[in-house]
């Protein structure tokens, strides 16, 4: 029996400085709003975001180039609303994923990924 992959649309997030396997448990702070904005999509759908890293953590706003190509898929756990209109979002990484093509930038990333 061989592994079969699947593509589809999510929501990316970029992280800055910071990696997340699948099985861990970690909180982000969002400020961007992009990201809060690809949050809030993920909380509509599935709950499921991509999460992958800034190749340069000072990037405030990064393109598609300047962002790793593998990364997880992660189940959002909870927000909290924060002063200032950032978010701290837990996350479970749930399984490693690549993005395979950039969907669009606005108002959030999304990007289609291969598992």
């Amino acid at each position: 029996m061989e592994n079969q992959t699947t593509c589809r649309y999510i929501p990316m997030l970029p992280l800055r400085g910071v990696l997340v396997f699948p099985y861990t448990v970690i909180h982000l702070d969002v400020g961007r709003k992009k990201s809060i904005s690809a949050i809030e999509e993920a909380m509509m759908d599935t709950k499921e975001i991509f999460l992958a890293t800034q190749k340069e953590a000072q990037t405030d706003e990064p393109e598609i180039e300047d962002i790793y190509t593998a990364g997880t898929v992660a189940e959002i756990k909870q927000i909290l609303k924060m002063p200032g209109g950032t978010m701290r979002v837990l996350v479970e990484g749930l399984h490693r994923a690549k993005i395979t093509r950039f969907i669009s930038s606005e108002p959030y990333m999304q990007v289609e990924i291969e598992e």
